[in-house]
């Protein structure tokens, strides 16, 4: 091989970089060689890494049927929906108009009490027409109880207020004030089993709409717009109901036998059953003229001639005006004869009864033993004939 000289060679190899360099694309380098997998261009020493795109969310479908579940105790606000935030429920919004209600009976019944503070009546009185107060207030906010009842005892509450103003009017005549104050007291009565949790719910339903039906009538008897006969009517019917309440149930007064006391119970009830009747207005014209008809007789019983001649009988013997006054309500409460009998066993009677006892040569001396000493409801068959 012919020896070649240095410089010849110099000439040969700048000639092969000019040709390799024209083989390339332009801007690439002789890294570009080197054979490129994936991933590789990262690893370069020579280029930093760029920071990489940032990531496009792949589109989710929501999945409405298949919540992930959310107890109340890890629920946050964030995750509750905003209509758990902001909206309110069926209860919320029916239960603001009713939040004023206790503050507004509340002051009914202060109002009351300061009127009963203000009567001119025995302390045993006054105590009992709180207790009526009372009972109409706890009726009202009792959870229990149902919007209907709720509404009559709110009636209750709110004529109890009206009547102590009427008690307080000095038009109104001693006879009114004395059938109002009874009235009131027969509203605490029955407002016991009305609230008895024991008694059977017919029994607290009667006894409630009672009450109503006493407080009505009392401020019927003294509605100016109602005539003046239909008043006298009420004011003897209120009496007539309100009397026999209190004394079937005062300890004092009540009858002292079993017997008799079930028995005056059951016409004491029935004739406040008249009165809710006469004034329903959801019964017929016939049934509340029968139920006024009832106690129109109850009021005309003390004209019966069989009790006027009783009554004789009884002042013969020097009874006091409380024993004869007790004969006469008790028959107008529970009529003739079981209602007079009733009154003739009372203690206020005592002394009248035992000398009907001791005049052996009456004829009337048969029913006052058997009063003396028996059931006076079984005593019936001794009363005297014509």
């Amino acid at each position: 091989m012919p020896k070649i000289s240095r410089r010849r060679m110099s000439a040969l190899l700048g000639t092969s970089c000019l040709a390799a360099a024209l083989a390339f694309p332009h801007g690439v380098t002789s890294a570009a060689a080197v054979p490129v997998g994936p991933g590789r261009a990262a690893t370069q020493p020579a280029q930093p890494t760029p920071p990489p795109p940032p990531e496009t969310p792949e589109p989710q479908t929501p999945e409405p049927d298949t919540p992930a579940p959310q107890t109340p105790e890890t629920q946050t606000p964030e995750t509750q929906t905003p209509e758990t935030q902001t909206s309110e429920t069926p209860e919320t919004q029916t239960s603001k108009p009713q939040q004023n209600i206790v503050p507004q009976q509340q002051k009914k019944k202060d109002e009351a009490r300061e009127r009963i503070d203000g009567l001119n009546a025995p302390k045993k009185v006054k105590d009992k027409l709180k207790q009526a107060v009372d009972k109409a207030s706890q009726g009202i906010n009792d959870p229990k109880t149902t919007p209907g009842d709720k509404k009559i005892y709110e009636q209750v509450l709110d004529e109890i207020n009206k009547t102590l103003v009427l008690i307080q009017d000095p038009k109104t005549s001693p006879r009114e004030r004395r059938a109002l104050t009874n009235g009131l007291q027969g509203v605490d009565e029955v407002l016991k089993v009305a609230l008895d949790e024991k008694a059977s719910s017919a029994d607290r339903t009667f006894y409630r709409q009672l009450a109503a039906s006493l407080t009505t009538t009392a401020l019927r008897i003294r509605d100016e717009k109602i005539p003046a006969a239909q008043r006298n009517i009420d004011l003897i019917s209120l009496e007539i109901v309100t009397a026999g309440l209190l004394a079937v149930k005062n300890p004092d007064t009540k009858p002292k036998k079993p017997t008799d006391q079930k028995k005056i119970e059951k016409k004491v009830k029935g004739n406040a059953q008249a009165l809710v009747t006469s004034q329903n207005p959801k019964a017929s014209d016939e049934e509340r003229a029968e139920a006024q008809k009832k106690l129109d007789q109850l009021a005309d019983s003390v004209k019966n001639s069989k009790y006027k001649e009783f009554l004789d009988q009884v002042k013969q013997y020097n009874a006091s005006s409380e024993c004869l006054s007790t004969i006469e309500n008790r028959t107008r409460s529970a009529g003739w004869p079981d209602g007079s009998l009733w009154g003739l066993s009372d203690p206020a009677c005592d002394q009248p009864r035992a000398a009907g006892v001791q005049d052996t040569s009456n004829k009337w001396n048969k029913l006052f033993v058997c009063v003396d000493e028996n059931a006076f409801s079984t005593c019936a068959a001794y009363i005297p004939k014509d």
